[in-house]
């Protein structure tokens, strides 16, 4: 594969010399086959993909090194690089490998050999889930490891990797002494690059407000660093010497920090612009962010996908193509002239406009990602990027005093813990402002697609702007510029108004795969969204990583109701969740549960002690009675208030869904005893789509009861591999026999039912 590489770069170079192709532009065009080989040669090293069993295949004898490790308080995480195994005789490429174990004696830089279960890394499921195996490939990490047995095979007692992991730990020592409160977690992530003691509301909190770029150590962090030591170093030293020193402990600063990829990119560009200073050739922004690309990618491919690798060279192609847009030789932000305004307006105004281009150019994908953009984030970006500065300052000149004298590194903390202060105190105010986020849930594709070539027409007119051509199109572009970049600045903000996420049908359903769980999502004809159930016993989270992500995606900020059909933790547990994520961009306005619930029950009980906390309504619904869906009819067929059961299950709300032809059955968990009780009442007839009682269990669904609703579609929730076995070849059978097609989440992922009344589509996560 490397000499695939080499005669790629040499093709590019006889390109440059035959057609005097600018070597810029050579760079760039190397990207996009390189990219292709890239991914292909990490694809091959998947050689045991379809040979791995989906719940894991027990393996002995697996080497790695170790290259982080992480705390999550009831197990470890470990990071694995160069690691080698057999399978079925055949020996594996070097790879790498995420370990999860319970063992707390395991440092970075070990080589350790280990036994227990392999599996390929988990995809999305539903839309709007964050899908780790693409984040770990983009990382170069293709299994997961459970280990039931972990040996150091060598521990590095000497070496740079263990000094810098030492250097590491009594730095977070003095930082842990000299910052107080959320401050040391804050510090450690910002200088060392290290978030384990970083509070998860503190990262929300900056996440929410637009900043959360400050809490990696990312290519503002490399520049800050890299360029002030080097040019302190100048000053002192020669071009070359200075130039070596600053590479050196640039590289070693990279490694210190975890080698994370927007401060790769940084170092890559910060080393060519001190070559490029000592050999005294002029440095281009374009051509050294456009080799840093080329360099990251050839090693893999997948890296494109990361998000951090896709935000890093977007908010440089924004300040080297869109700023120069906003802040040319005579105006600012188009209309103001440079020279009417004082030097301190000025400044601030640059910072404007350099903010304002990194979230132009970096929309789309933040859209795509997060489904929505904090509105006051660009103008807080100007405050908090400049003070930036001093608090790495502060932070490294902290851990260089604290190694001689404790008490003197309070006083070197003391700027960087009001600055850190003065962060989360703008973010809390950020937050109470009104309409402090835009959520716009997955964006209109056609949306995005007009957003992109409008901005890539500003690039392109602001280039003949600037030239110095003299054609009839140049003289009408320069002349006419302002008019024209207004227009397409109104064209911009009509299109990202216009983003949204858009339902395709007037009734949209989803069934969610929550694992072991289930949970319905319905949209109504009159805009109207409601749930029906949320929770998990297999999946870990559910609520914040499934329920909420996909509530995200669809751009909902209001839930009207949820109905939990019983209170088993598998219909609710991910709703406690959801109550927790409530905030000024979502809230919940009423929960329904059975007429005949249990009100002694754990789960009914901490259900309704954590709506009290949050002002969310409580109501209860029995049969007959209908909730609100505007022209959508949704009635509870069962139970009544005076229906004993004798299971947990059979206390499940039923619920008839009509509009105009179309008819859905949300079973719950309801089984034999409930369906009898439902055909005695004639409260149900022939249906469009059933949603199989308890996940296909051999005990719902009976023969008469299945006759009776004759469904289109039956609908089943459960978890992959579970150990109930739902859903059961019996219940399968029965479906079968009434022609019902069914569709499972365990081999479908998400599954989406649309319907305007007369017509059915049906969508499946996960493709045949």
């Amino acid at each position: 594969m490397n000499i695939i590489y080499i005669l790629i770069v040499l093709t590019f170079l006889l390109m440059h010399k035959k057609y005097s192709l600018s070597y810029k532009y050579c760079i760039i065009l190397i990207i996009f086959p390189i990219t292709y080989f890239g991914t292909l040669e990490m694809k091959n090293k998947l050689i045991f993909e379809n040979v791995i069993e989906a719940e894991g295949t027990y393996i002995e004898n697996v080497t790695g090194k170790v290259i982080s490790v992480s705390d999550k308080q009831n197990y470890y995480v470990l990071e694995l690089d160069s690691c080698e195994f057999s399978m079925d005789g055949t020996k594996s490429n070097k790879t790498g490998m995420l370990v999860y174990t319970d063992k707390n004696n395991i440092l970075e830089n070990d080589i350790i050999i280990m036994s227990g279960k392999i599996k390929v890394l988990d995809s999305a499921r539903n839309w709007g889930e964050f899908d780790s195996r693409n984040y770990y490939l983009s990382k170069g990490i293709q299994y997961s490891f459970k280990a039931s047995e972990i040996n150091i095979k060598e521990r590095q007692k000497n070496g740079l990797g263990e000094f810098l992991r030492s250097v590491r730990m009594d730095v977070k020592e003095i930082y842990n002494k000299t910052f107080r409160g959320d401050n040391y977690g804050l510090i450690c992530a910002m200088v060392l690059g290290d978030k384990n003691d970083l509070e998860e509301d503190i990262k929300n909190l900056y996440s929410k407000n637009g900043i959360s770029h400050l809490l990696a150590v990312s290519g503002l962090h490399m520049a800050v660093t890299g360029m002030l030591v080097y040019k302190l170093l100048r000053r002192i030293l020669g071009f070359l010497s200075s130039g070596i020193i600053s590479i050196c402990l640039i590289l070693v600063y990279l490694n210190l920090t975890g080698n994370g990829i927007s401060a790769k990119r940084a170092v890559i560009m910060i080393v060519l612009s001190i070559i490029a200073d000592i050999i005294g050739r002029s440095y281009d922004l374009l051509s050294s962010l456009s080799m840093a690309a080329v360099i990251m990618i050839v090693k893999n491919g997948y890296i494109i996908t990361n998000s951090a690798f896709l935000l890093s060279f977007l908010a440089l192609l924004g300040i080297i193509f869109i700023n120069p847009v906003f802040n040319n030789e005579n105006s600012l932000l188009i209309f103001i002239n440079k020279k009417k305004i004082n030097k301190l307006c000025r400044r601030i105004l640059e910072s404007l406009s350099v903010s304002l281009s990194i979230q132009i150019a970096t929309l789309p994908v933040i859209l795509n990602l997060y489904y929505q953009i904090p509105l006051y984030g660009i103008f807080l970006n100007i405050i908090v990027i400049p003070l930036m500065s001093f608090v790495m300052f502060g932070g490294i000149i902290t851990a260089v005093v604290g190694t001689f004298s404790l008490k003197i590194a309070v006083i070197a903390a003391g700027a960087s813990n009001y600055i850190l202060d003065f962060y989360n105190q703008l973010c809390v105010l950020c937050e109470k402002l009104p309409a402090g986020i835009y959520v716009t849930g997955r964006p209109d594709r056609r949306m995005l697609v007009i957003y992109c070539v409008t901005m890539s027409a500003f690039v392109i007119i602001n280039c003949i702007t600037e030239s110095d051509g003299k054609s009839y199109i140049t003289y009408l572009l320069t002349k006419n510029h302002k008019l024209i970049y207004c227009a397409g600045l109104s064209v911009m903000i009509f299109t990202f108004l216009n983003m949204q996420y858009k339902f395709d049908n007037d009734v949209n359903i989803t069934m969610l795969d929550v694992g072991q769980g289930d949970c319905i999502l319905l949209s109504g004809p009159d805009n109207k969204k409601m749930l029906f159930d949320g929770g998990s016993t297999d999946v870990k989270n559910v609520g914040k990583y499934r329920i909420y992500k996909y509530i995200r995606y669809c751009g909902i900020k209001h839930l009207d109701y949820i109905s939990i059909s019983h209170t088993d933790k598998d219909h609710y547990s991910g709703i406690l969740e959801l109550m927790d994520l409530t905030d000024n961009t979502f809230s919940i306005g009423k929960i329904y549960f059975s007429g005949i619930v249990n009100k002694d029950d754990e789960g009914y009980l901490s259900l309704v002690n954590k709506a009290k906390m949050k002002n969310i309504d409580i109501d209860f619904i029995s049969m007959g009675e209908c909730i609100d869906m505007g022209n959508m009819e949704v009635m509870c067929v069962y139970p009544g208030r005076d229906y004993k059961y004798t299971s947990n299950n059979d206390s499940s709300t039923v619920f008839m869904l009509k509009y105009k032809r179309f008819s859905m059955l949300m079973m719950g968990d309801a089984e034999k005893s409930a369906e009898e009780k439902l055909l005695k009442n004639n409260n149900i007839n022939k249906v469009t789509v059933l949603k199989t009682g308890h996940h296909g269990s051999k005990g719902a669904s009976c023969e008469a009861f299945l006759k009776a609703v004759t469904p289109e579609i039956a609908l089943i929730s459960s978890g992959i591999n579970n150990s109930y076995g739902h859903p059961h070849i019996q219940t399968l059978d029965r479906l079968e026999k009434v022609n019902a097609k069914v569709i499972n989440t365990q081999d479908k992922g998400a599954i989406g039912i649309g319907t305007d009344g007369e017509n059915i589509k049906i969508s499946q996560y996960k493709k045949d």
